[in-house]
């Protein structure tokens, strides 16, 4: 590891008890949940930039499988398909502190599986993965450009799997 990505994988431990503190206030205030709600895909169709992510599931064998990784609580991703077969993975590092928080508030929400995008291929068999959905956590990665295509090429089924940071708008 380099110095720098030494330095920004401290910056993201020392972050962690903010983060856990931060979805922790948002889920015990109804009206910070409430707008939470308000532009949170949870129960509404999946879709993507520049990608008919519906058709591609769909096309995609009897079960496919969609990993949204360092998804937190936000739920910004749709968790409805076309393909109701359509498995929907919502994984992230602090997932056992963010499903002790939708516990404690009895939420209903889907809950996460932990696991790090650095480790993704280990959680999952070559082949088994149809869509990986990553915005913010290519940020905090802590590994090289070559890694992740090594993690790519492992975990992924189609080209089509796509890596994409928040705003990103290619249909690469």
């Amino acid at each position: 590891m380099t110095t720098d990505e030494q330095q920004s994988f401290l910056r993201w431990i020392k972050g962690i008890p903010y983060e856990i503190a931060f979805w922790k206030s948002y889920y015990s205030h109804p009206k910070s949940l409430e707008a939470l709600y308000s532009w949170s895909d949870y129960g509404k169709k999946c879709a993507l930039d520049n990608f008919d992510i519906q058709k591609f599931l769909s096309q995609s064998g009897s079960r496919p499988v969609m990993v949204d990784v360092g998804c937190a609580l936000s739920y910004v991703l749709g968790t409805e398909f076309d393909n109701p077969a359509t498995e929907l993975h919502l994984i992230d590092p602090l997932a056992r502190f963010y499903n002790g928080i939708l516990d404690s508030t009895r939420n209903d929400r889907q809950r996460l599986r932990e696991g790090l995008i650095e480790l993704l291929s280990t959680l999952y068999e070559p082949g088994s993965v149809d869509v990986v959905h990553v915005v913010v956590s290519l940020l905090w990665m802590h590994i090289t450009i070559h890694e992740r295509s090594i993690f790519m090429k492992r975990t992924a089924s189609s080209p089509c799997t796509k890596l994409r940071r928040k705003n990103e708008t290619s249909s690469n």
